[in-house]
């Protein structure tokens, strides 16, 4: 378990223990700090059969076949797109009638956000009369777009990011070293996304960026160029962008310039996830902006990751 999320592990542990634990739950906050394996840790608790504290054996037949992925009363549902109605019709029909190891009934699922209203009202009856046993995970970053029927029938269960200190002590005994708190700061301190974007080896680096930045201010490259190459990072880069804008600030609350750039990266920020937008024209914008600036934006910034 992530020790930014014992505490709350344990709570959650404690309380199925006592048979005082909700059948639904909400698993909700911010991407990459953990929520995956904190639900699955949970669901290796509940499924155990030999329960050391708060803590699964890890020896018995039902967390062997947890830890194979082929434990026959825990179920899953993922995908890349929308979750479907019939995901969710063919979760629930699996979970109707007794536990198959005469234990409690799992059923997780991921970006629980992305259902479909057919989806959401396919899950309500099974939320609202649950078979015994029975637990219901819906992990999610953004709850509020849930349904507020699926809202009202669930715990909330909110987790939380860790300290920047303990954030770059973790990413320093996972082989991230030399980071400093203005880089985990940018990603909100999640440590896993900070992992991820290290460890891929095609992820825009955040140095890349800001040598960037610093070639678009020094008129060194034009902002439809950089745009073009940006566009398939634009949530990334419209959040550096936003955090470099805050930063200058601070150091110049008065510049109408920089209020302008905010307002448009705000903008940007609100409308990138729409279908059918134009990211090379709105990024081209904002960067053409931020290239007319009579400062350094990157001055402070550079060697932090």
């Amino acid at each position: 378990m992530h020790p930014w999320l014992t505490s709350e592990y344990n709570s959650i542990a404690q309380r199925a223990s006592n048979r005082s634990l909700h059948h639904a739950l909400i698993v909700k906050g911010a991407a990459g700090i953990g929520k995956s394996q904190f639900t699955h840790q949970i669901a290796h608790f509940l499924l155990c059969q030999n329960k050391t504290g708060n803590i699964a054996c890890g020896t018995c037949q039902s967390c062997q076949l947890f830890v194979a992925q082929s434990h026959p009363d825990f179920h899953l549902i993922e995908s890349e797109k929308q979750i479907g109605v019939d995901l969710i019709r063919g979760a629930i029909q699996k979970l109707i009638g007794t536990a198959q190891l005469s234990g409690n009934k799992v059923l997780v699922m991921h970006h629980a956000d992305s259902m479909t209203e057919a989806s959401a009202n396919a899950l309500l009856k099974t939320l609202e009369e649950p078979t015994d046993n029975t637990y219901l995970f819906l992990v999610c970053d953004q709850a509020e777009r849930l349904l507020p029927t699926i809202l009202s029938r669930c715990e909330k269960i909110q987790l939380y990011p860790p300290s920047a200190e303990v954030c770059l002590k973790w990413l320093n005994e996972n082989g991230h070293q030399g980071l400093n708190e203005d880089f985990v700061k940018i990603y909100a301190n999640a440590p896993l996304l900070i992992q991820q974007k290290l460890s891929d080896d095609k992820a825009l680096k955040y140095n890349d960026f800001l040598k960037s930045i610093s070639e678009i201010q020094t008129q060194q490259i034009v902002s439809t160029e950089l745009a073009t190459k940006w566009q398939d990072d634009l949530h990334t880069v419209i959040t550096w962008i936003g955090d470099l804008i805050a930063s200058a600030l601070r150091r110049f609350p008065d510049s109408e310039e920089l209020w302008s750039c905010n307002n448009l990266c705000q903008t940007i920020k609100r409308v990138a996830g729409n279908p059918g937008i134009n990211k090379t024209l709105h990024l081209s914008g904002l960067l053409e902006q931020l290239g007319l600036l009579e400062f350094n934006l990157v001055e402070d910034k550079m060697h932090v990751g």
